[in-house]
């Protein structure tokens, strides 16, 4: 029915039967109502969908972010290292 309500013209309507018309216009509505609900869940799961993707990309830049202080902490750390023990061997 929703097919058929789809194709049917406004002045096409006016000339159904009460029940035929009742039917019609209530499957449009419905076929509407169906298409809006599904238009805005798609949307919403788009945006969903786009908001972890960020959240994921922000996470792996601070993780990123945090190994290479890491790095340079450890570096600084063995560098450190390397010339208290060349001291100690000169001594």
């Amino acid at each position: 029915m929703a097919e058929y309500a789809a194709l049917v013209k406004s002045n096409q309507v006016s000339r159904l039967q009460a029940e035929r018309k009742l039917t019609t216009l209530l499957a449009t509505l419905l076929a509407t109502l169906l298409a809006t609900l599904l238009a805005t869940l798609l949307a919403t799961l788009l945006a969903t969908l786009l908001a972890t993707l960020l959240a994921l990309v922000w996470v792996y830049e601070v993780i990123d972010d945090l190994l290479d202080l890491f790095d340079m902490l450890m570096s600084g750390l063995l560098a450190r290292s390397e010339r208290s023990a060349d001291k100690q061997h000169l001594s």
